[in-house]
């Protein structure tokens, strides 16, 4: 006897916001790191004063800042199959 499959619908998703999740949130810093095959992005957000101040303090030639303090904003925890499959998906050609 033949066995017969099902045609699997899509299913429909809604993400509703939660308290903090309905604001919107800046970040201007990325920082991926790759573990056990899970590609962790985590977005921050650094003032821009203090990116402008590391920049001064180089260009006097007093070297570069040794670390910047920021503010987490994100963390992205993605199966590197997964990240595979959406960068090939979504990369401008």
């Amino acid at each position: 006897m033949a066995e017969q499959t099902k045609k699997m619908e899509p299913l429909s998703v809604r993400l509703r916001a939660s308290e903090q999740s309905g604001q919107h949130r800046f970040a201007n810093y990325t920082h991926v790191r790759i573990a056990n095959g899970v590609a962790y992005l985590d977005f921050g957000f650094i003032e821009p004063a203090s990116l402008a101040g590391a920049a001064r303090h180089a260009e006097n030639g007093s070297g570069a800042a040794k670390s910047l303090d920021g503010t987490p904003v994100s963390r992205v925890a993605m199966g590197l199959r997964e990240l595979r499959s959406f960068t090939a998906t979504s990369t401008p050609s």
